[in-house]
């Protein structure tokens, strides 16, 4: 067989299992439990008012919302794994900036951080769809919870 002289790094990589997704989906979860615990004590001790922390966490919304709706966009102009890449990017900034704790960098931290939540979570859904059948999925789903469900014990607790 023909393929067996060639080099390991010109063969095609396994098909990823759903235990894969469910411990991205683990990583991802324990992330947002970190975030969820820490973030709205960082932007109410940076803003100091809680009005402005209200409004604060609407315009992130409101910017996550119009960016989780051109995920799917970009993903048609850039290969998915970037578009995943680009998003623990955000996390990488947006934590960067919420380290720095400034009145400016804080609400950037929030919105960069609700910009990779949503970037990641969309990019693993068109992964699972891709890479697990139909008749896989509730197996699927039920691992990414049980992998989930840890992270969020141990993130909140973590943070």
């Amino acid at each position: 067989m023909a393929t067996r002289y060639l080099p390991l790094a010109l063969t095609y990589s396994p098909t990823p299992r759903i235990e894969h997704f469910a411990l991205l989906a683990g990583l991802d979860a324990a992330i947002r439990g970190i975030l969820i615990s820490t973030m709205p004590l960082v932007v109410y001790d940076a803003l100091g008012d809680a009005q402005t922390t209200s409004v604060t966490y609407f315009l992130a919304g409101i910017v996550a919302l119009v960016w989780g709706l051109l995920v799917p966009w970009a993903t048609r102009k850039v290969p998915r794994r970037w578009a995943y890449t680009g998003g623990i990017g955000l996390y990488l900034i947006g934590n960067t900036l919420g380290a720095i704790g400034t009145v400016w960098t804080v609400p950037l931290a929030l919105m960069c951080n609700a910009m990779a939540t949503v970037t990641i979570f969309v990019c693993l859904n068109a992964y699972v769809l891709d890479y697990v059948d139909r008749a896989s999925r509730g197996r699927s789903q039920s691992s990414q919870m049980a992998y989930s469900a840890s992270a969020w014990m141990i993130g909140p607790k973590a943070g």
